[in-house]
């Protein structure tokens, strides 16, 4: 769940009832492209654009694109954009990505099937979003939506979408791939999974503390923030908390709210006696990634005290010393290493430079 989706579903929901917007959707890409399907703006009749697609490459284009919609009362238009030709630079577009863009633009208003996401994000909701592209079938025209949410089963839009198509061609692998297009004589159909945000359990609310959450709730992760110290654990030091909990010293670790989505918990409060008791019962949770700030000298003297199969566990899901090394110092250094791991461990990735990844610029001959 990117920040981006939250902040279109929500004012796409909040639209005046006799106003139209544009949706703008990257259902499909070939070659190297600043974003994968799933990428959206949305054109406000203002003018204002918010969401990326390219990087800044075609936004002035896709704006033009999404005016002219508007402007003719249109209900949708497909177009692909090829990064590598030579027209791009005539055309003033000049990408030089060496990929391709296909864009479904869509006039919708608050009544959209995605509006419904809105409210189900802090829910932890996950959900299944289908659009058809193309169509010779009259029972399902290009631009239908149909939005699935598998736990509350509901459907929103086109319901004989879903139960008469989507449902008879499930979603393959969704936790690896979040979208794929289905093809048939008669339609086009691109299938997206809704993943929940990131739910973000930190323990500690320490100066330290106030970056991370902070960088946390801009990257649309729900960051929950739990401490022994009420004088801390106020809502001036962390607006940007989705949760915050006292906890007692003298108590155990009450169950953490959870949504349907990736989960990392960190724990930094620079007090032994609270990081031990937490470290355990994170321990004996399904937590797959628990963070640890502090010496691992530190760390090994709290395993020491636990029962066996926790200290096995913890081979497994501990970081410790928490964090990417980047040579971070401040509070605000360490939020970035500690949240690049987070996001490198969920995308299946170690981190580390990109051009390691990648041929050595100079052991290439350009033309």
């Amino acid at each position: 769940m990117t920040p981006e989706l939250q902040t279109i579903t929500r004012t796409l929901r909040e639209l005046p009832p006799d106003e139209s917007a544009v949706l703008l959707t990257l259902v499909a890409t070939e070659g190297s492209t600043y974003r994968r399907p799933g990428a959206r703006m949305l054109y406000l009749r203002s003018g204002e654009l918010l969401g990326t697609i390219s990087g800044g490459c075609l936004r002035e284009e896709l704006a033009a694109h999404a005016r002219e919609l508007l402007q003719q009362n249109l209900p949708h238009r497909l177009i692909s954009y090829c990064s590598w030709e030579v027209a791009d630079e005539v055309l003033g577009l000049g990408l030089g990505c060496e990929g391709t863009y296909t864009v479904f633009l869509q006039r919708c208003t608050a009544a959209h099937p995605l509006a419904q996401y809105a409210p189900a994000i802090l829910q932890g909701e996950p959900a299944t979003l289908a659009l058809v592209t193309a169509s010779d079938n009259p029972s399902f025209p290009v631009g239908s939506t149909a939005l699935h949410f598998p736990r509350q089963h509901t459907i929103h839009g086109h319901i004989s979408l879903w139960t008469d198509i989507v449902r008879q061609h499930p979603m393959k692998n969704p936790s690896r791939t979040s979208y794929q297009t289905l093809e048939s004589p008669s339609l086009s159909l691109y299938l997206e999974h809704l993943e929940p945000p990131l739910t973000f359990h930190i323990f500690g609310a320490g100066e330290d503390t106030r970056p991370l959450v902070r960088l946390a709730a801009y990257m649309g992760w729900l960051p929950m923030v739990y401490d022994f110290r009420p004088a801390l654990l106020t809502r001036t030091r962390f607006p940007h908390a989705t949760r915050l909990q006292l906890l007692s010293l003298d108590e155990p670790l009450p169950p953490l709210q959870d949504g349907a989505g990736s989960t990392a918990a960190v724990v930094m409060s620079h007090h032994l006696r609270f990081d031990r008791q937490v470290l355990q019962a994170l321990l004996a949770t399904d937590i797959p990634y628990i963070g640890l700030l502090g010496p691992r000298k530190r760390t090994l003297r709290m395993l020491e005290a636990l029962p066996p199969s926790l200290r096995a566990r913890a081979e497994s899901v501990l970081f410790n010393p928490v964090g990417l090394d980047i040579g971070a110092e401040t509070p605000e250094e360490i939020a970035l290493c500690i949240l690049a791991e987070i996001r490198a461990f969920h995308a299946g990735r170690e981190g580390g430079f990109l051009r390691n990844r990648t041929e050595s610029i100079h052991a290439t001959s350009l033309p």
